[in-house]
């Protein structure tokens, strides 16, 4: 199922474009969820990073390994015309849309990506 820009919140399409970004960065030629989970917890206030505090989770911790595995992950040698999206982000994606319909909202927000994102069994 192809997913359209209208069907997030802007916040929602913010996270994503940002990580995006960091496929780029990182010299990746996968858009995976640790680009996602990193580009939610990167957030200025946002609520992905406030569940973890109160969950008494180090939110730079975890930033922090993501972005060794990052750092870890194969990178290309040039840049990339075109970013690949994996069958993690694809059921990621799914699943978000699935958790904003069964709490009967309008669009796909950051906080269903999130949600998603951590539901995700492999990685």
């Amino acid at each position: 199922m192809v997913m359209k820009p209208e069907q997030f919140t802007e916040q929602a399409q913010q996270v994503l474009q940002n990580s995006q970004e960091l496929v780029r960065r990182y010299q990746h030629s996968q858009w995976d969820i640790e680009h996602i989970l990193l580009a939610l917890l990167g957030q200025e206030d946002g609520i992905p990073a406030k569940i973890l505090e109160e969950l008494n989770l180090n939110v730079d911790a975890v930033k922090s390994r993501l972005h060794h595995l990052l750092e870890a992950s194969p990178k290309l040698t040039h840049g990339a015309d075109q970013i690949y999206t994996t069958p993690r982000v694809q059921r990621m994606l799914e699943t978000a849309r699935q958790e904003s319909e069964r709490l009967n909202d309008e669009y796909i927000s950051a906080e269903h990506l999130f949600i998603a994102a951590i539901r995700e069994p492999r990685g």
